[in-house]
């Protein structure tokens, strides 16, 4: 029984903030932020770029070598 008071208790209180945004786009409400979105487009680009360098090395050392 406490599990639906509490969600009945966040959908009152959700109601009462004027929030009328469903709740999976919350999630990403973060991103109206311009600061953020730089932060996280560098910190993927750059995840990436480490990614494709892990691949990247051992293909050259086995080109490189033949072994």
């Amino acid at each position: 029984m406490a599990g639906a008071e509490k969600s009945d208790t966040a959908r009152v209180s959700a109601q009462g903030s004027g929030a009328t945004r469903p709740e999976h786009l919350t999630m990403f409400a973060s991103l109206r932020y311009r600061e953020f979105r730089l932060l996280w487009i560098g910190q993927t680009g750059h995840a990436l770029a480490l990614w494709m360098q892990m691949i990247a090395l051992p293909l050259l050392v086995l080109h490189i070598t033949d072994n």
